[in-house]
């Protein structure tokens, strides 16, 4: 399956936080980009984030094209086969919810060729599962990017079984060449690599507060003041080979013993869910979000993924 394009036409179905800056990213590459809701009020909504990440891009020394010209690529479509329509590249951004995702990819299925790359952006579904009723599973990968995606450079690509090699490589020059970073999962594994990762670390954070050894506001502390900014540069395992493998072996015998390692969420995280305390949405998850703490977190975080990407830039 070759995509001849320089720039392929793209169709991004769901215009959530993650469909629409994907869109974007797409179109600052020079794809002219679909993007496809049921509701207009959600692509009204959509262009407006979509605005807003271009004037970020551009105020933070990283607006490169033209941003009438990427907006002028970007359309908004209500029915799906006008959206699909030419299109080269389908990638999905809907709800998480395997039979909805599995629907939509029948729907499209009937409306594309057989050479139509067809990618997801689920954060942790299988592929094999997703691809499940297609015609041409061949040509079905996930691509997940993270949050926010046009200041977060990786992708993780994640073929099934079925997934064909020129799938594979074509996703892997596609994402290339829209700036981003693609990394092989190399076998199907619930949550990919990143949110494993995530998720190890998250559990061990709410043990630590649950039993008493530190609070909410000093597990985040310890990170952020010390690992999490070597993890910017230097990985856990590379991590391990500087300190010595010797060392760590030495620590892992007697830590992992005693480190969280259940199966089940933790009360901590479970119980303020039950009293629909669920972050900035609700005012209140386990910290107070007021809206000023609240902008002025996203600010802080997305200013250091700006630094990051220019010196990045500065490198190439």
């Amino acid at each position: 399956m070759e995509i001849d394009r320089k720039a392929p036409r793209v169709a991004v179905l769901g215009t959530g936080l993650m469909g629409s800056l994907i869109a974007m990213v797409y179109a600052r590459a020079g794809s002219e980009v679909a993007m496809y809701d049921i509701q207009e009020d959600r692509l009204r909504q959509a262009m407006a984030r979509v605005k807003g990440a271009l004037e970020q891009l551009r105020a933070g020394g990283l607006g490169g094209p033209d941003e009438r010209a990427v907006l002028a690529r970007m359309v908004a479509k209500t029915t799906l086969a006008v959206a699909v329509e030419g299109a080269d590249v389908v990638v999905e951004a809907v709800v998480e919810d395997v039979g909805a995702k599995v629907d939509l990819y029948e729907k499209v299925e009937a409306l594309c060729a057989p050479t139509v790359l067809i990618t997801s952006n689920t954060s942790g579904l299988q592929p094999s599962v997703l691809s499940q009723r297609m015609n041409h599973p061949e040509r079905f990968v996930v691509t997940h990017f993270w949050s926010p995606p046009h200041l977060i450079p990786l992708v993780e690509v994640v073929p099934s079984p079925k997934t064909s090699q020129s799938t594979l490589s074509n996703a892997f020059d596609l994402l290339k060449k829209i700036g981003h970073r693609p990394v092989l999962v190399r076998r199907e594994v619930a949550g990919f690599i990143g949110n494993r990762l995530q998720y190890a670390l998250l559990r061990e954070a709410l043990a630590l507060v649950q039993s008493g050894v530190a609070t909410v506001e000093e597990i985040d502390d310890v990170v952020t003041s010390s690992f999490g900014r070597r993890l910017a540069t230097v990985g856990p395992l590379m991590t391990a080979d500087l300190g010595g493998l010797h060392t760590f072996a030495a620590i892992s015998r007697q830590l992992f013993p005693e480190l969280a390692s259940g199966s089940e969420p933790l009360q901590l995280l479970v119980e303020p869910v039950e009293r629909n305390e669920l972050g900035p949405s609700t005012g209140k998850g386990l910290y107070t979000w007021p809206p000023e703490r609240l902008s002025a977190t996203v600010a802080e975080r997305d200013g250091l993924l700006l630094e990051l990407l220019r010196r990045e830039k500065s490198k190439q």
